[in-house]
């Protein structure tokens, strides 16, 4: 799963990584970050 946060969404950092968390995500990595936006790639172990 893939969580793109931008200024709108107000999501920071600590939070994409309380959501994974929360959903049982096992890794978080950021794989992106261009302009405005971020993205963060969420894994589970399948």
């Amino acid at each position: 799963m893939a969580v793109a946060t931008y200024p709108e969404t107000q999501m920071t950092e600590a939070e994409v990584y309380e959501f994974a968390k929360q959903e049982n995500y096992k890794t978080v990595e950021k794989i992106s970050e261009k302009g405005l936006a971020v993205i963060y790639l969420l894994q589970k172990d399948e």
